[in-house]
């Protein structure tokens, strides 16, 4: 495989279709919203040592940026030969599964306390169905820097 036709697919499964799914998944969210009545009510910021505040829709649109500009350096990368197929991917990976955990809220406090459970409590609310789940953006951003991983592993073997 030349690496046109390896850029050319890393371009296509890592640039491509994330654009794809975030703006159809979002026109859907959208349009679906727009019908349902909203509970979202806007609440004072009590932390006074925070010094920004970012909104959700651009929190949402620089993990967004992230992960494509990562997978445009890692295209890049590929094309120009500054490393193997397999270093590049894991690089690429890691801003994804960042950028997946800020904005499905791992770093918060909240994020942290979930940590903090026991093993009983995530068995007993995984039976009753009461897990939080993070967003559906960062799920799949977590799943594309899972499967760069994955063909990382991969390129070492092939």
């Amino acid at each position: 495989m030349t690496h046109f036709k390896a850029v050319a697919i890393f371009l296509g499964i890592f640039v491509v279709m994330p654009l794809f799914l975030f703006f159809g998944l979002r026109w859907i969210a959208r349009r679906w919203l727009s019908t349902q009545p909203t509970s979202e009510v806007p609440t004072a910021t009590t932390n006074i040592n925070c010094s920004v505040q970012l909104s959700t829709s651009t929190r949402t649109y620089l993990a967004v940026a992230i992960c494509l500009l990562s997978a445009v350096w890692g295209a890049v990368a590929i094309h120009r030969g500054w490393g193997s197929v397999s270093s590049i991917a894991f690089d690429v990976a890691f801003p994804w599964f960042l950028s997946g955990g800020w904005l499905g809220g791992d770093f918060t406090r909240e994020g942290w306390k979930r940590l903090n459970i026991p093993l009983s409590r995530i068995y007993h609310d995984a039976k009753a169905r009461k897990l939080s789940r993070a967003p559906p953006l960062a799920r799949l951003m977590n799943s594309g820097g899972g499967m760069l991983v994955l063909a990382g592993i991969l390129g070492w073997f092939v």
